[in-house]
């Protein structure tokens, strides 16, 4: 990623591994697969590492009462985009982990249309769960973190955006059950996460209507004597097919959105596998819900549940996507516009190729640090609806553009499989109309 390694022992080290499994000498001597397993298990043990110090910071602190936040550096309110020592050490690891597994995996996970085993294997071994799980349940995460979210989330769709919405499902999931859901709930969902790394879980909200508003489901819930109806649709629900649990959103009686746990082994309940533009890497699917029956228990609407308020957690997450995504474009065509010589002299010094790469520069940038700003008042439990609405708005407004520009910059060449580009654009432009999977 474009942020350097932490100037950590973790960090140095990992810089070491980043720079020997990328080295041409590897590729030459055919050992890219050992030199890829030993980037991957150096990810894992740096990444277990930062858990074991959480999990002791976190015991010493609860003792000696000053609970661990986002702005513990700054005042009260104060926006500071910096992240904290832990939170750069999170970002470095999960980026490093995304470089040298999901964006050297990435072609295999497109062919077969889902996450592969042995990715997803290494993934679990990071047991990145523990981050939205609090420690009642084996996790390390004392309260809900926003800002942990958006800091995954960017740095693995840096590495493959397909392929890390649903590897992210169960992590997004776990954010919303422990913000939402009853005790019970809690107890019976997050301890079976955790005990079970090959339990799935998905959010499910898109729907297939033409100007989808995710304020408006047509998924209805309708009492009846021995429980809950549940009808309708759901479309572009990522790791649905391998999932066991789906949070679903529908509409009670009163017009009031809520969600509802339902497990796929529920009768009515069908997932159809769905061939797609983007996301290819996602394994997305169609669910329909036929009288789908629910007991009471399963609905997910605590007191202090708000529908607008669980759409813009998701959002946070989408967003940080988008400026993942973006980045991996900006990082690819600068080198090669640079390298490219046409009529004597790089593409990058006509004019218009350089004022188009500034552009894609400071829009990026710009979406970074709206979501960030999003993500910092949520940290600290202020109202960011109005941050993350701009912050969507802008994203929405210009990660087709920035995919169109990566495509273009390569002229003839961004219109194959050679480059990454292509694939670029077809998820980024997947983002705007897509709620489903992803809560900070």
């Amino acid at each position: 990623m474009r942020k350097k390694m932490a100037r950590n022992s973790i960090g140095i080290a990992l810089s070491i591994v980043n720079k020997i499994a990328g080295s041409d000498m590897v590729n030459k001597l055919k050992l890219k697969k050992p030199a890829e397993r030993i980037a991957y298990y150096s990810t894992r043990t740096g990444f277990q590492l930062l858990s074991t110090a959480s999990e002791s910071i976190s015991q010493v602190k609860s003792l000696l009462g000053s609970p661990m936040g986002w702005n513990d550096l700054v005042d009260d309110h104060a926006f500071d985009p910096r992240l904290s020592e832990q939170q750069q050490r999170l970002q470095d690891t999960v980026a490093h982990f995304a470089h040298h597994v999901l964006r050297l995996n990435r072609e295999e996970c497109e062919i077969a249309g889902n996450v592969t085993p042995y990715v997803r294997e290494l993934f679990s071994e990071l047991q990145l769960l523990k981050y939205a799980v609090p420690p009642a349940w084996g996790g390390i995460q004392e309260k809900s973190s926003p800002t942990t979210g958006v800091i995954i989330a960017e740095a693995m769709a840096y590495g493959d955006l397909g392929a890390s919405v649903p590897l992210l499902s169960n992590f997004s999931v776990a954010n919303a059950l422990v913000r939402w859901a009853s005790p019970a709930q809690q107890a019976f969902f997050l301890r079976r996460m955790m005990n079970d790394p090959n339990y799935g879980c998905v959010l499910a909200i898109n729907e297939p209507a033409v100007l989808f508003n995710p304020h408006l489901l047509t998924v209805k819930a309708t009492t009846v004597k021995n429980g809950i109806l549940l009808n309708g649709a759901k479309t572009m629900v990522a790791g649905a097919v391998t999932a066991d649990l789906i949070l679903v959103g529908a509409q009670l009686p009163d017009h009031s959105p809520v969600l509802f746990t339902v497990e796929t082994n529920t009768p009515g309940v069908t997932v159809l596998p769905k061939n797609a533009m983007g996301l290819r890497a996602a394994g997305l699917a169609d669910i329909l819900l036929e009288d789908v029956l629910v007991d009471e228990s399963s609905m997910v609407r605590e007191d202090g549940f708000s529908w607008p308020g669980f759409i813009s957690y998701g959002s946070l997450m989408w967003c940080a996507a988008a400026v993942g995504v973006s980045q991996a474009v900006l990082d690819y065509v600068v080198p090669y516009c640079n390298d490219r010589v046409v009529f004597g002299e790089p593409v990058s010094h006509r004019q218009s190729v350089a004022f188009m790469i500034a552009d894609m520069a400071t829009e990026i940038e710009a979406m970074r640090l709206l979501t960030y700003r999003a993500a910092g008042r949520a940290e600290q439990g202020l109202d960011f609806h109005r941050e993350i609405y701009l912050a969507r708005q802008f994203c929405h407004n210009k990660v087709a553009r920035i995919a169109s520009n990566g495509v273009q910059l390569l002229g003839g060449h961004g219109f194959t499989k050679e480059h990454p580009v292509e694939r670029w654009y077809r998820d980024l432009i997947a983002i705007p109309i897509n709620y489903n999977n992803f809560h900070a």
